[in-house]
């Protein structure tokens, strides 16, 4: 990565508040978002469930506990998860996507339109945590758009 933005353990309500109030001063929107970004993306979409059309997560660090919140409340948000390649080979990624799973796993359960899109399973290789800098990222923003333009929002 050619720069990297450092993770602030103690401002957790803050961000989720900015994302929060970016929704209302938005208005209807899809929220796209990477890595610890992710997890207050998901959540904002289960504050603001008829400001949020959609949400898209590339290799999300967390989400919400699906025994405290309500996945069913998300029906008609559809959502995309989007993760690279190599997560297997750092302790990180192997102790956190089985969390992001279990939501996703919820919001399929509760009838959800919930896509996760295994870059490697799709034939997409190399890709960093940083997929928006690779030199395939073209490639994968294509996927992300060809999702959304099928949505017809």
């Amino acid at each position: 990565m050619k720069q990297s933005m450092p993770r602030w353990a103690t401002n957790d309500n803050a961000i989720q508040a900015a994302y929060k109030a970016l929704v209302e001063k938005v208005g209807e929107c899809i929220i796209l978002a990477h890595s610890q970004g992710a997890n207050f993306a998901l959540h904002t979409a289960l504050a603001a469930t008829s400001q949020v059309r959609a949400v898209v997560v590339l290799d999300a660090s967390g989400a919400p506990d699906p025994s405290v919140a309500d996945a069913g409340s998300l029906r008609g948000t559809p959502h995309l998860f989007v993760w690279a390649d190599f997560l297997d080979q750092h302790a990180f990624w192997v102790a956190s996507v089985p969390n992001v799973r279990r939501w996703y796993d919820a919001l399929s359960a509760a009838g959800v339109d919930a896509n996760w899109l295994d870059l490697p399973a799709h034939g997409i290789h190399g890709n960093s945590h940083a997929m928006m800098m690779d030199n395939n990222s073209a490639e994968i923003a294509d996927l992300v758009l060809d999702w959304i333009d099928a949505l017809d929002l």
